[in-house]
């Protein structure tokens, strides 16, 4: 089952990072249709 653990290990850092980016996007946004 080692296989599955590094999937896992090098999905995780790579989800967070899309959370980041649609958090920011998110926040953007915003602020051009405001602007």
């Amino acid at each position: 089952m080692p296989i599955p653990l590094e999937i896992n290990t090098t999905m995780q850092p790579r989800v967070g990072d899309t959370a980041v980016l649609m958090m920011v996007i998110i926040g953007i946004v915003p602020t051009f249709w405001t602007g």
